[in-house]
């Protein structure tokens, strides 16, 4: 029998997304669209890598993936692109979908509730639970998809959004620094400035060289009472 798990989705018609928008370039930060056989149509994926190895993790079967299928298929196609390609769920479990051409437009199409999981494609009777950090310390490898928003903290700016349009370069500073996360992000990477992200579930995540290869970090949980406010 297929894995079933609890995904709930609730789409909306999509709309332009003028919130926060922030992705680290390729393709290992963001969820993907495309054919899957099995499914006999597009279906959600994580990519990640394992050492040497690179692996493309399908999410599990949901009855409400084919909405949010349907839904980010709806957000390109707003745009006038064909209906598949890449996809963000921010740390409030909105869905949010850039235009294909990658001018800067996106599409807001919805918003994720409960887990976002995904097949190990090393290990076939294991999954990857993005929401999951049980057993891990801070400082230790994140051995699952490295997908979120990106954010940075610096001695100057502290935590911060770096937003980027046609006036040029600018930052959002967070109106809550949280003390907590700064110190725990200075611990695991002692510098003046660190990109890290937060995945959909309020993981924060970074990476760091580990005998010579960046990997990514577990960090921490968000504290959202000392977070940027949830954008519509």
């Amino acid at each position: 029998m297929p894995l079933v798990y609890s995904l709930g989705f609730t789409p909306i018609k999509p709309r332009t997304w003028r919130g926060r928008y922030g992705r680290i370039p390729g393709g290992l930060s963001v969820l993907h669209l495309r054919h899957n056989q099995r499914h006999s149509g597009p279906w959600p994926y994580a990519l990640m890598t394992d050492d040497e190895d690179r692996g493309t993790c399908w999410a599990l079967d949901s009855p409400d993936i084919e909405k949010l299928v349907k839904a980010v298929q709806s957000g390109k196609q707003m745009f006038g692109h064909y209906a598949s390609g890449s996809f963000l769920v921010n740390e409030y479990g909105q869905v949010l979908v850039p235009a294909s051409d990658g001018d800067g437009r996106c599409a807001w199409v919805g918003t994720v509730q409960g887990k976002l999981q995904f097949k190990n494609p090393f290990d076939k009777d294991a999954i990857y639970d993005l929401s999951d950090d049980q057993g891990l310390a801070r400082g230790m490898v994140w051995k699952r998809p490295y997908v979120g928003s990106k954010y940075n903290w610096s001695y100057q700016h502290g935590i911060h959004f770096r937003n980027e349009d046609d006036g040029g370069r600018f930052n959002t500073i967070c109106p809550h620094q949280d003390n907590v996360l700064i110190a725990a992000l200075q611990e695991v990477r002692s510098e003046g400035y660190i990109r890290f992200i937060v995945n959909p579930h309020g993981l924060v995540l970074t990476k760091k060289q580990v005998d010579g290869i960046w990997k990514p970090i577990y960090v921490g949980r968000l504290n959202y009472k000392l977070w940027f406010a949830r954008e519509e």
